[in-house]
């Protein structure tokens, strides 16, 4: 439930998603994705060296995102953006889809 934004961390429906997630998946998988999470490669110089437009999708106070290093490198590169949300989603695709189809969608054309 802390990785919903505030106002759906009582919403019964998104958290059987999330809960039916972790048991399609499986432990080992979270486990990986969790590892993925708490020790990421920092991978800005690989990023920065890219061409095409990439955009940053996330919450203010998600605690699971380095603001920082995402601010850093939105500034390097502009092909680089970076949207924030005022909440503390971490769920964005489950919680926003709209929202996230809309920015795809332009991100394609």
């Amino acid at each position: 439930m802390s990785l919903l934004e505030e106002s759906n961390q009582t919403d019964e429906v998104l958290i059987k998603i999330i809960q039916q997630m972790y048991v399609s998946l499986g432990k080992e998988v979270f486990k990986l994705q969790m590892s993925a999470t708490l020790y990421r490669e920092d991978l800005m110089e690989k990023i920065v060296k890219l061409t095409f437009p990439i955009i940053f999708i996330h919450c203010k106070k998600d605690r699971l995102v380095n603001h920082e290093w995402l601010e850093k490198l939105s500034k390097i590169s502009q092909n680089i953006s970076c949207i924030e949300k005022p909440s503390s989603s971490h769920m964005l695709p489950l919680e926003k889809p709209f929202l996230l189809s809309e920015v795809i969608k332009k991100w394609a054309e």
